[in-house]
């Protein structure tokens, strides 16, 4: 595999691994804003629990009794109670402080543009919820408008999203969660890097293969041409015409054999004659050459024998030595090879 492709699979899995990790991020965000929706519609009961309350009043001076019901209401750190007139923010309940805040502006308090956007919407006697950010906390805040005694208030219960999602269950599954999601992009990752591995080193395979298989093909091509130029030319799978025999003789005549001898065999019949060619083909060695006559008649020269050896070697190719078969036997010491086959000639014609 070129490494491009390997790079583009490297980029593939790592593009995949990132969009799988901000899909599950976003997915946890809005399982996050779930829960505090759910949280934010609970705290609204309350608000609505401590306006009916309000409601119900009907003596103290107009701050104090508000006050007094609110002072009732738990609260800590993380959650506290606002009380305003009008724009101007009356107190707020946290802790030890209970009317810090008395004559400030709401917008002083209510300083970011979600919380100010949240004050300025609440509804008359109808609660509403919203996610507002002071300074930089971030709380889920559920407030309401009222009118109580000709004048017109507004009262808030604001939760950090610490309360919310820093609980101890809530918090455990998220970690959960998280693990299981980071286990699972992991797992993905070196499934992907496994089957890559394997992808590549299985081309490399099949790219070897195929380069293997195109070299033993040109192997076997060259190995045939070879075999074909050597059976061309070799005499144990060939069958000349007797009218080539004169150049041989000329030709072995220059190389001055020692001992060679010249055969006519004679056949009655075609399968005779081709059942004797096999046979040679399998006896008989590339030393012996064979020449084909218009007549059923084969002529041979065989190479290195004498009158003797050379019919034990044909009695190995079969029963092919009659009456009329011909052998002149060659002998360098006596006389040249011409003289030989000339008497080979001789003989021949005379039959």
């Amino acid at each position: 595999m070129s490494k491009k492709k390997s790079l583009l699979i490297l980029i593939g899995i790592l593009t995949f691994m990132g969009v799988s990790a901000y899909l599950g991020w976003h997915f946890m965000e809005q399982y996050e804003t779930a829960i505090m929706d759910v949280y934010a519609e609970q705290q609204d009961q309350y608000v609505q629990l401590v306006l009916d309350q309000i409601n119900v009043q009907k003596k103290n001076t107009e701050q104090q009794m508000i006050q007094d019901i609110i002072g009732t209401l738990d609260s800590g750190k993380n959650q506290y109670w606002t009380l305003s007139d009008k724009d101007t923010l009356l107190f707020v309940k946290n802790i030890t402080e209970s009317n810090h805040y008395r004559g400030v502006s709401s917008e002083t308090f209510y300083v970011t543009k979600t919380a100010n956007a949240f004050f300025e919407s609440l509804s008359l006697n109808r609660v509403t919820h919203k996610v507002i950010q002071i300074e930089d906390d971030v709380y889920v805040a559920s407030g309401v408008a009222f009118i109580f005694q000709g004048s017109q208030y507004k009262i808030c219960l604001l939760s950090d999203e610490t309360v919310i999602l820093d609980n101890n269950k809530l918090l455990s599954a998220r970690v959960v969660l998280g693990i299981y999601l980071l286990c699972l992009l992991t797992l993905m990752f070196v499934m992907f890097l496994v089957t890559s591995t394997k992808v590549v080193k299985k081309e490399d395979e099949i790219f070897y293969l195929k380069n293997r298989e195109l070299e033993l093909h040109k192997m076997m091509f060259e190995l045939q041409e070879k075999l074909k130029e050597t059976n061309a030319y070799s005499t144990r799978w060939n069958l000349y015409s007797y009218r080539l025999m004169d150049a041989f003789v000329e030709k072995l005549g220059k190389r001055n054999p020692e001992r060679c001898t010249f055969v006519k065999l004679e056949f009655n019949n075609e399968k005779e004659r081709k059942d004797f060619l096999m046979n040679a083909q399998l006896v008989l060695d590339d030393k012996m050459i064979r020449f084909a006559t218009d007549s059923l008649d084969i002529y041979l020269i065989m190479m290195g024998l004498d009158d003797r050896t050379s019919r034990v070697a044909l009695k190995r190719a079969g029963n092919v030595i009659s009456r009329e078969t011909v052998i002149v036997e060659h002998n360098s010491s006596i006389r040249t090879l011409g003289e030989s086959y000339a008497e080979f000639k001789e003989v021949l014609h005379e039959q």
